[in-house]
């Protein structure tokens, strides 16, 4: 049997502290949560988190990365969960589950669509396709939408439209600092640059 440890000694009151300022979810071992969000697509990968937290919002991200950075503990954040290496989950600390964030908003006038981290490039282009839109994605549907942008985003469509990464006009992000950004070409420039394939190394999308 995994023993799951904290890499920082953490107790179960300052746990359950982060737990009520979520808006979503917190799973320990065992709970159907926790285990829907370590099994990831690559199933070599076999790792033990000491919780999960499931986001209904920024600020439920913006909790756990504080929570985090705050107390030394290792985090990972989990989206569609296809990155080979495993990067979406870790041992012994925490993941951040975004798959709660799957909302969608699609401007039919200026051919734009705002979605949630959660979201797979099968759930989007179900519903950009019934409007006539589609989008630069990934050729898998299962995969997850922000993760693959961030990491370029390799498609089908990429020789007339370019990479996923190349579309992207604006993300909010949750930062280490725990502070919530909007990178576009009108505020942190740099940040949007950053994220436009840097993967995950800058913050987390939400």
């Amino acid at each position: 049997m995994k023993v799951i440890r904290l890499a920082a000694a953490l107790t179960r009151m300052e746990i359950e502290t982060l737990e009520r300022s979520l808006e979503g979810e917190l799973f320990y071992p065992g709970e159907g949560g926790y285990e829907r969000a370590r099994a990831i697509f690559n199933g070599m990968i076999e790792r033990h988190p000491a919780f999960v937290v499931r986001c209904a919002g920024p600020g439920d991200a913006m909790q756990a990365i504080a929570f985090a950075c705050r107390h030394g503990v290792p985090l990972s954040i989990r989206g569609g969960g296809h990155a080979i290496a495993g990067a979406a989950v870790c041992d012994d600390g925490i993941v951040l589950d975004m798959r709660g964030l799957d909302n969608a908003e699609i401007d039919l006038d200026r051919h734009r669509v705002r979605c949630g981290a959660g979201m797979s490039w099968g759930e989007l282009n179900n519903l950009t396709l019934k409007e006539g839109l589609v989008t630069p994605g990934v050729a898998f549907s299962s995969v997850g939408v922000a993760g693959s942008t961030m990491g370029g985003g390799l498609g089908p469509l990429m020789g007339k439209f370019g990479l996923s990464c190349d579309n992207l006009l604006a993300a909010e992000v949750v930062t280490s600092d725990g502070e919530i950004v909007n990178a576009s070409l009108e505020e942190d420039r740099e940040l949007l640059w950053a994220i436009r394939g840097g993967g995950g190394n800058f913050g987390a999308v939400t």
